[in-house]
């Protein structure tokens, strides 16, 4: 694991133990999940006091930061360790809704899937997965939540950039689900909007930011462990790869980060519930992708479908099997398509003066 990401990881947890000293108040552990204690008209992200311990961010942006609870589970799915740890973030407020957006330090890690590792639990991995290769991340920060149809609404109020928004495009109906039937190039229409509304630069996360934000500083197939199950996430258990009607699980989207877990970083539903649009073009392989965690915008072995505006939505659905929820795992999406099974997480770019890559 990256130096740099290691004792960030183990501050949070230092952070945290030191913390449980003192009682928590009942709104901060309420905040893990913006679904409780809802009433009509709340905002469906509840937002922890500021934290003064926090410090400063970025381009000296002040966080706040929240407690949340993160697992670890073994070959069986059996959860092994439960523990507590805090992350740092700052609030975004747009038209009445909120966004919280997590920090996520800089630093390397392995992209894709060994097939000769990891053959005894997924013999059927796809090529596109490989090879494993190194990248070196920006810090920038993401969403804690995925998109929720209230935050959707809220930025498809604002006037328009290059094109028009459905304010309620979503099959499942409710201010604290993530927003879905969304197309890759309406959310680059809500983060172009998001974007000049607020003077920074928000936008969709590239497939190595996607990776690594779900991966927390871990290589195995899940931020979890080997395994997942419904209780940790929104995904269909009973299904296998490719079938078609799916079969068992949930069969609909759950209020965002309301199963109660996230990753180490602190970012729910990196697993399942819907999958999540990112800005890559779509390759046949990892063979020349960039090692500096940026897009891919023009692979020599592109993806020919749909005249190329093919792209990618990771980490699986409440549809998918448990192994397209895979931190490694791709699906193939056309640019236009919409599904009840795709959103996305939104992310926002800092220069971090200690990164001195050119």
């Amino acid at each position: 694991m990256n130096l740099t990401l290691t004792l960030l990881l183990l501050s949070m947890l230092a952070a945290c133990s030191a913390k449980q000293i003192a009682s928590q108040s009942a709104s901060a552990s309420q905040s893990a999940n913006p679904s409780s204690n809802l009433n009509a008209g709340q905002s469906p992200v509840r937002t922890p006091a500021a934290d003064p311990e926090a410090g400063i961010g970025l381009e000296g942006i002040p966080l706040r930061s929240y407690e949340f609870e993160t697992v670890t589970t073994g070959s069986n799915g059996a959860v092994g360790d439960r523990r507590k740890a805090r992350a740092r973030y700052y609030v975004e407020e747009i038209s009445g809704a909120r966004l919280e957006m997590v920090e996520v330090p800089a630093g390397t890690f392995s992209m894709g899937s060994d097939p000769i590792r990891n053959a005894p639990l997924y013999e059927d991995k796809k090529s596109d997965e490989q090879p494993v290769h190194q990248v070196n991340v920006r810090s920038f920060y993401m969403g804690r939540f995925e998109v929720t149809q209230a935050q959707w609404r809220a930025v498809a109020s604002l006037p328009k950039v290059n094109r028009e928004l459905d304010p309620d495009p979503s099959h499942f109906k409710g201010d604290d689900l993530p927003v879905e039937q969304v197309s890759w190039k309406a959310a680059i229409e809500f983060c172009a909007r998001l974007s000049r509304a607020t003077g920074k630069t928000y936008r969709l996360p590239s497939e190595a930011e996607w990776e690594y934000g779900c991966r927390a500083g871990t290589n195995s197939e899940f931020a979890f462990g080997q395994s997942i199950t419904p209780e940790l996430v929104n995904y269909n258990d009973a299904a296998k790869r490719y079938e078609t009607p799916p079969k068992g699980g949930r069969q609909r989207t759950t209020p965002v980060g309301s199963l109660g877990v996230a990753n180490a970083l602190g970012l729910y539903d990196m697993h399942g519930n819907v999958g999540e649009w990112c800005l890559d073009v779509a390759a046949d392989d990892y063979v020349g992708a960039p090692k500096d965690g940026t897009d891919w915008k023009a692979p020599a072995r592109a993806r020919k479908h749909n005249s190329n505006d093919v792209r990618y939505a990771r980490g699986g659905s409440w549809a998918s099997a448990s192994e397209v929820c895979r931190s490694a795992a791709r699906g193939l999406e056309g640019a236009e398509l919409k599904r009840g099974s795709v959103g996305f997480h939104v992310v926002e770019q800092r220069s971090d003066p200690k990164d001195t890559r050119d």
